[in-house]
């Protein structure tokens, strides 16, 4: 869980696999606490989620896809 201080509209979070391809970016709209990611598009495997908000890297996330 990570909190999104900047307000501004300038947040999102990327999906990327090890290779470093990013997969996926989902902008974050104001308001929203919680973040439902489809996963039927991903092959299994080690995919990062990380979290930016105001141009800054806020947290990251290593999941495991089988």
């Amino acid at each position: 869980q990570a909190e999104i201080i900047d307000q501004s509209g300038d947040a999102f979070i990327t999906i990327s696999d090890m290779n470093g391809k990013q997969w996926q970016k989902i902008i974050l709209r104001t308001g929203f606490e919680h973040i439902l990611i489809p996963t039927s598009q991903f092959s299994p495997g080690v995919y990062i989620i990380q979290l930016y908000n105001g141009g800054e890297k806020k947290d990251s996330l290593k999941i495991s896809l089988v």
